[in-house]
């Protein structure tokens, strides 16, 4: 039984497809919002960067139950502020969060 369990806690660890990296809009809605200057050209761009971030958001993943006999993936983050991890699984050929912790 322990041995069952330890081999369900293997994960392989895989590039996830560039579809859903939000990392790279996220960090320029970032880098906007983080300068002190407010005017309408850096407005007009705040609204496109948080456009396109939350069209990323809603178009890709969606919380589906795991699948114990199915490969998973981890996605472990972290930062001074906090840290996240995602377990995913492959559907459809697309990594799809299964689950996520945050703190």
């Amino acid at each position: 039984m322990e041995k069952e369990r330890s081999e369900m806690l293997v994960l392989n660890f895989r590039v996830q497809d560039p579809m859903f990296c939000y990392s790279g809009k996220a960090q320029r809605l970032t880098d906007i919002t983080r300068n002190v200057e407010k005017n309408k050209t850096r407005s007009m761009n705040k609204k496109q960067a948080l456009g396109s971030l939350r069209t990323a958001l809603s178009l890709g993943a969606t919380v589906k139950a795991s699948d114990l006999k199915r490969e998973s993936v981890l996605r472990p983050d972290a930062s001074e502020y906090g840290m996240s991890a995602i377990h995913m699984q492959e559907n459809r050929g697309f990594l799809q969060p299964v689950s996520y912790a945050c703190r």
